[in-house]
Formats: structure tokens, sequence, C-alpha cells
């Protein structure tokens, strides 16, 4: 168990001889790749990247505040701040904010 859970094995086909030993399916995970690349060799990739995944989601901070999921939060949130109208320089001072508390959840 420890096995599959730490390489990202089938832990079924670790139990039963008759099976060969795969890797767990993990759910659709996309992948930018060439018309001639397989499913079957992104396989290893898909579970190398869900495997850390795994390991650094806890040590990530919560966000104390959650980011504009919509088009009308985020005119709302411009808005909100005092500007007239929605422009191009509030799009990019917002988006600088932003980004601004995500460096300092990492940080």
């Amino acid at each position: 168990m420890i096995l599959s859970r730490n390489l990202g094995l089938d832990l079924t086909s670790m139990q039963n001889e008759a099976v060969p030993v795969g890797l767990r399916n993990l759910g659709p995970c996309k992948f930018k790749k060439a018309p001639t690349t397989s499913e079957r060799e992104l396989a290893l990739a898909r579970t190398l990247a869900t495997r850390v995944i795994e390991l650094i989601g806890p040590a990530v901070p919560e966000p104390r505040n959650s980011l504009p999921t919509s088009a009308s939060a985020i005119r709302q949130s411009i808005l909100g701040a005092g500007a007239r109208w929605v422009g191009l320089a509030n799009l990019n001072q917002s988006t600088e904010d932003w980004y601004s508390e995500i460096r300092q959840w990492t940080s």
C-alpha cells in the first residue's frame, strides 16, 4: 500500500499477480503535445505531476481573499475601488494587485 501511494501505482494490480502492475488512474489530465504523442507516453508525466501536487498541496497556504472568478466580479472590484469606468489601466492595476497578493501567499 505504501508503494502504491508513493509511486502512483494501482493497488489492485500490485495485489493480483495475474494483472500487470500499472499506474493509478488519476482522472483526466491535459497536456499540450505533438499529434504523434500517445496517452501511454504521458502516463509517467501525469503520475509524477499528480504526486508533486499531492506532496506540495498541504504546504501551500490558503488564500486570505479569493480572487474574482467572473468578469462581473472583476468589474465590481474595479468600480468598488472608486474607478469611474473599467478600462485597460484599471484591469492592469487590478491584475498587479492580485499577483501581489498571490506572491504574499507563496512567500
